[in-house]
C-alpha cells in the first residue's frame, strides 16, 4: 500500500474513517493558494451533464447578486377563466377551468386539424443580460399521442391556432411524441433535438423555461434536460426576434389521434432574474391583473365600477342597510332627500369570500377621490351638504353591524366634506373635489368583507327634481 509522504520522509498525509484524503488549507499567508467558487445549476444525476456556473466579482471585489420580480403568478383553483387576464383561441376543441386545472381539450377531442390555446393579454420582456424564466405546473391526460402537438412557453401563438407559433422560447412535444425545447426566430427554429423523458399520465411537472439572449434551458421537476445556444457563428442576436411575447400554451391535433390529449395547467408564472428593478409592490400586483378595474378571479368577468356605457347612472335608493350599489366606486346619482344625521351605504362591495375554487383576495386602497355636481334642478331652500367616509372590512352590507364573537362592523375613516350653496345652478360642481391618499399607510379589506363609501347629508333639501350626480374613484390593488 502507497503512502503519502514528503519529501524527506518525515511528514505523512492522513486519511479519515471514512476513507477521505484529511487536507487543511494553509494558515501562513505566504503559502496559501485558492479555490474558485462555483454555482451549480444542475448536479447532473439525471438529464444533460452537470451545468456549474462561475460567481461574478465585481473589480471592487463585491459579489454580484440578483434578484428576481415577479411579472405573473396565476393559478388556476377556481371555476371561471378571466377573460381581462387571458385570451382564448379554440378550434373545435374547449377549454375549462375546474377542479385545480385549466384545461385545453376540455370535451376531449381526437378529430383532425382541432386545437386550444390560451395566452396572456400581457407580454413578458426578454432583456439583454437578465434571464426570464417561465414556470409552469402541468399535466398531460394521456402520455403523448401521435399526431397531437402541445406548445408551452413565451412567444407569439399563430392566430391560425392550428400552426406552430411564429416566434419565442417553449417546450414542444411533437407530432410523433418527442419532448423538445425550441428556439423559434421568426418562423425559423432550433431545436434541443429530441429529449429521451418518460412520461406519466396525469402526473403533475413543475417545467420552467430560462430564456437568455444567448441560451434557453429546460428544466423538468428541476432537473436540465435541454438546452439551446445562439451559436458563435450565428447571424441572429437573439434566440427569438420579438423579445416580449406572452405566456402561453397550445394542444393541436394535426390528425385524428388515438386517444383524446388533454393539457392540464395547475399554475403558471413569469419572473425575471438578476436585476435590482425595485419596483413597488403594488404596481407588481396590477401587473399580475389584480386590479380594481375588473371583478376578482372566481367571480364572471365584468368591470368592478359602476359604470354603463353611453348611459347616465341608475338613481340610488339611500339606505342605511343596503347598498346603493354593489360596486366598489363608480359613478353616481341620487334625487336630494331632506338633511339628516342617517348614514348611507352609497356603495358597498363585498369581496369573494374564499373557498377551495374561489381564491382569497384582499383589497389594498391606496386612495379615494370623489366628485358630484348638481342636476335637475337648482338648489333651493337651504345648501347641501355630503360628508363622505370609507368603511373597510364590516361582514356585512348594514352600516348598523356590531363588532361581537362572529361579526364586524364597518371602521371608518373622514374623507371630506362638499357643499352645494343654496342656488346652485344644474350642472355646477361642489365647492370641492376630494382626494384622499392612503399610499403610505393603506387601507385594507379582507377576503369576504365589504368596503362602504358612506355617504351622510347633515343639511339638505328634496328639492323637486334636484340629482346629485358625481363619481368615486377606489384606488389601489388585490393581493
Amino acid at each position: 500500500m502507497a503512502t503519502l509522504q514528503d519529501v524527506t520522509g518525515a511528514n505523512t498525509a492522513n486519511v479519515t474513517t471514512n476513507s477521505e484524503l484529511a487536507v487543511a488549507l494553509s494558515k501562513v499567508l505566504a503559502n496559501a493558494g485558492y479555490a474558485a467558487a462555483l454555482g451549480e445549476a444542475h448536479d447532473g444525476a439525471a438529464g444533460l451533464p452537470a451545468l456549474r456556473r462561475a460567481i461574478y466579482a465585481s473589480p471592487e471585489k463585491r459579489l454580484a447578486v440578483g434578484m428576481e420580480s415577479l411579472l405573473w403568478d396565476d393559478n388556476f383553483n377556481h371555476t371561471v377563466l378571466n377573460s381581462r387576464k387571458y385570451s382564448t383561441n379554440l378550434s373545435t376543441m374547449t377549454a375549462a377551468v375546474a377542479a385545480g386545472f385549466l384545461t385545453l381539450n376540455s370535451g376531449a377531442s381526437a378529430a383532425s386539424a382541432t386545437a386550444a390555446s390560451l395566452r396572456t393579454y400581457r407580454s413578458f420582456p426578454v432583456l439583454g443580460n437578465y434571464p426570464t424564466t417561465a414556470d409552469f405546473w402541468f399535466s398531460l391526460a394521456l402520455v403523448p399521442q401521435a399526431q397531437n402537438n402541445i406548445e408551452i412557453g413565451i412567444g407569439i401563438p399563430n392566430a391560425s391556432n392550428v400552426s406552430p407559433a411564429t416566434d419565442g422560447i417553449y417546450l414542444l412535444i411533437d407530432t410523433a411524441g418527442a419532448l423538445q425545447l425550441v428556439a423559434n426566430y421568426n418562423g425559423t427554429t432550433t431545436s434541443s433535438g429530441a429529449i429521451t423523458f418518460a412520461w406519466t399520465a396525469n402526473k403533475v411537472y413543475h417545467g420552467e423555461i430560462v430564456c437568455h439572449s444567448d441560451r434557453i434551458e429546460l428544466y423538468l421537476d428541476g432537473i436540465l434536460y435541454g438546452a439551446v445556444l445562439r451559436s458563435a457563428a450565428s447571424t441572429v442576436g437573439a434566440m427569438s426576434q420579438n423579445q416580449s411575447g406572452y405566456l402561453f400554451a397550445r394542444l393541436h391535433n394535426a390528425a385524428a389521434t388515438a386517444g383524446a390529449q388533454k393539457l392540464n395547467i395547475a399554475r403558471w408564472a413569469v419572473t425575471l432574474g438578476d436585476g435590482l428593478f425595485e419596483r413597488p409592490w403594488g404596481a407588481t400586483r396590477m401587473g399580475l391583473g389584480d386590479n380594481l378595474q375588473s371583478t376578482p378571479d372566481s367571480v364572471a368577468v365584468a368591470p368592478l365600477d359602476n359604470f354603463t356605457n353611453s348611459t347616465a347612472p341608475t338613481s340610488a335608493t339611500l339606505n342605511n342597510s343596503a347598498a346603493g350599489y354593489a360596486k366598489p366606486g363608480g359613478q353616481f346619482q341620487f334625487a336630494a332627500v331632506a338633511g339628516s344625521e342617517t348614514d348611507y351605504a352609497l356603495f358597498a362591495y363585498q369581496l369573494p369570500v374564499p373557498s377551495a375554487a374561489a381564491p382569497g383576495k384582499t383589497m389594498v386602497i391606496t386612495g379615494i377621490d370623489i366628485d358630484a355636481f348638481n342636476m335637475g334642478a337648482a338648489n333651493a331652500t337651504t345648501a347641501t351638504l355630503l360628508e363622505w367616509h370609507v368603511g373597510t372590512g364590516a361582514t356585512a352590507v348594514a352600516l348598523s353591524t356590531a363588532d361581537a364573537a362572529t361579526t364586524r362592523a364597518p371602521y371608518r375613516k373622514f374623507l371630506g366634506v362638499q357643499t352645494f350653496p343654496v342656488g346652485t345652478a344644474i350642472g355646477a360642481r361642489a365647492d370641492r373635489a376630494l382626494s384622499a391618499d392612503f399610499s403610505t399607510a393603506p387601507l385594507m379589506v379582507e377576503a369576504g368583507t365589504f368596503l362602504h363609501i358612506i355617504l351622510r347629508i347633515p343639511v339638505g333639501t328634496a328639492t323637486a327634481s334636484q340629482i346629485i350626480r358625481g363619481g368615486v374613484a377606489v384606488k389601489g390593488y388585490l393581493e
